[in-house]
């Protein structure tokens, strides 16, 4: 079935007597239908669709997965912050701390003072310490 592209309705675009754009799929008329660019509901059933053909669900579970993350939702979920007695304005201090400006920082270089050193491991030294001879332990060891 033929749609106009003006208004939407089911008759050739020649025909059409408004001179006013109306698109078909939002039903605003600051745009055309052929301007897919500036629709939103084009732009959100492509998104859609698109869901769709990346994680193989339905159009109803793509659709609720859409909506389940849209702006919308997410403040929906999110506190309102509006008791100034709890949470009050902030007011810009035009005064300037002279206690804040004499501050004395610490240098770097007590931070280098900081830092763990990678250090040198020898193997451990005991006096009085001998070693085993393998052959005699285990000759003794086996009967």
């Amino acid at each position: 079935r033929k749609r106009c592209e003006k208004c939407g309705s089911s008759h050739e675009s020649e025909e059409c007597a408004t001179s006013e754009l109306k698109c078909v799929n939002c039903g605003l008329t600051s745009h055309g239908s052929t301007n897919q660019d500036l629709c939103p509901t084009y732009k959100k059933e492509k998104t859609i669709k698109q869901i769709m053909a990346d994680s193989n669900v339905s159009y109803m579970e793509a659709k609720k997965f859409l909506n389940y993350n849209s702006f919308a939702a997410l403040t929906d979920k999110a506190p309102v912050l509006d008791d100034f007695n709890e949470f009050p304005l902030l007011h810009k201090n035009n005064k300037t701390d002279k206690s804040i400006s004499n501050r004395v920082f610490a240098s770097t270089s007590s931070f280098k003072r900081t830092i763990k050193r990678n250090r040198i491991v020898s193997p451990p030294s005991t006096p009085g310490f001998k070693k085993i001879d393998s052959e005699l332990f285990f000759s003794q060891a086996v009967p």
